[in-house]
């Protein structure tokens, strides 16, 4: 069923990632179309590309705000992941570059989508079982480049969203000299 709502999505959206002619499925659990750069816990953060995140929202004394948010999403040995409720399962997932996915709206798309157990175990390169709303991720020993964080909730929720490890985003190589340009 869930295979059918997606294909009825793309096929209504008219939806095509595409990169030198070819179609990138906007649904692929290891792909990264952008990012919302943020450094503290309670900033608006700084866009960059078209996110497919998958963060929910709920509001608070008439406040939005979001059900998870990881800061810094750029950093050097790891970050915080914050939940409005408890966290049961964190899965860490390498991150591909996709550039050319502007015109996608991610919100309507991931709306009723999920990942199973399976998927993600499968595709991630680590996981964590926690029980805390707030949970430190060290990723001091591992690759930079682009991760992609899943969180599934107490409530049985799947919320996921997009980091960097760069250990010098303003270097030659780093996150702002090599993405400010596709992505902002």
């Amino acid at each position: 069923m869930r295979v059918l709502i997606v294909l009825l999505l793309l096929s209504t959206i008219g939806i095509s990632c595409s990169k030198e002619d070819s179609t990138v499925d906007p649904t692929k659990i290891d792909i990264v179309t952008g990012i919302v750069v943020h450094k503290l816990d309670d900033d608006e953060g700084v866009l960059y590309g078209n996110p497919n995140e998958k963060i929910g929202y709920r509001y608070v004394d008439n406040k939005k705000v979001k059900d998870i948010i990881v800061y810094p999403s750029l950093f050097k040995d790891g970050a915080f992941i914050y939940a409005s409720d408890t966290i049961r399962k964190i899965w860490i997932v390498k991150g591909k570059v996709e550039y050319h996915c502007p015109d996608i709206n991610y919100q309507d798309l991931l709306k009723d989508y999920t990942y199973s157990n399976k998927e993600l175990a499968s595709a991630s390169e680590d996981s964590v079982t926690a029980n805390v709303k707030r949970y430190y991720l060290s990723l001091s020993g591992w690759e930079e480049g682009f991760y992609r964080i899943f969180v599934k909730t107490d409530s049985g929720d799947l919320y996921w969203t997009n980091i960097c490890k760069d250990s010098n985003p303003e270097g030659e190589r780093g996150f702002y000299n090599m993405y400010d340009n596709y992505w902002h």
